[in-house]
């Protein structure tokens, strides 16, 4: 996705990707987490929460979806190793269903 393909609902949802673990804790608190994870700041990130944000620099946009490029690595990664943990327990479970 290039930059002239971001729309700002995209970034925002790169953002409020970064708040959901945090969210539990409060919403000041998973901004203030969010930012230290993106490199923004919390008002930064508040404004992308509220949708109040103006500009957007490249760079930030940039940063932004190089982030949400790993984050969506290491979730393909969580769920393939949790997927062989499950298939794993399947084949154990079959092997005992035949005893």
């Amino acid at each position: 996705m290039s930059a002239a393909e971001t729309s700002f609902e995209d970034l925002r949802s790169i953002v409020v990707n970064a708040m959901e673990p945090h969210m539990a804790t409060g919403k000041a608190y998973a901004q203030a987490k969010a930012a230290l994870t993106l490199g923004l700041s919390v008002r930064r990130v508040r404004s992308y929460w509220e949708r109040t944000v103006g500009l957007i620099p490249y760079q930030e946009a940039d940063r932004l979806r190089a982030w949400h490029n790993a984050w969506k690595h290491k979730q393909v990664e969580r769920l393939d190793h949790e997927m062989n943990l499950i298939k794993a327990r399947k084949a154990k479970m079959d092997v005992w269903k035949n005893v």
